[in-house]
């Protein structure tokens, strides 16, 4: 009977250092997802920024293409009046 005691008690041991080894590998899990979720955040805002520029050049881009036309378009209206 003692030798089954002694047993257990050395199972309940190995458990509980089990559970501790668990719970730290739990916290080092969840201190590198929130890692994680940082780091995914700060890519969203750069990819945010990113798109935002490259519209705005994508927009000015286009203006000038226009404004070109535009100043193409007057200057053959020049032409045509002088002929």
């Amino acid at each position: 009977m003692r030798e089954k005691e002694l047993t257990l008690a050395e199972e309940i041991s190995h458990a509980e250092e089990e559970v501790r080894k668990a719970k730290g590998e739990l916290e080092k899990g969840k201190e590198r997802l929130k890692e994680a979720i940082r780091e995914k955040e700060k890519i969203e805002i750069h990819k945010e920024r990113w798109t935002k520029g490259a519209r705005k050049e994508e927009e000015r881009l286009q203006d000038l293409e226009m404004e070109e036309f535009k100043a193409k378009g007057l200057d053959l209206e020049e032409d045509f009046e002088d002929q």
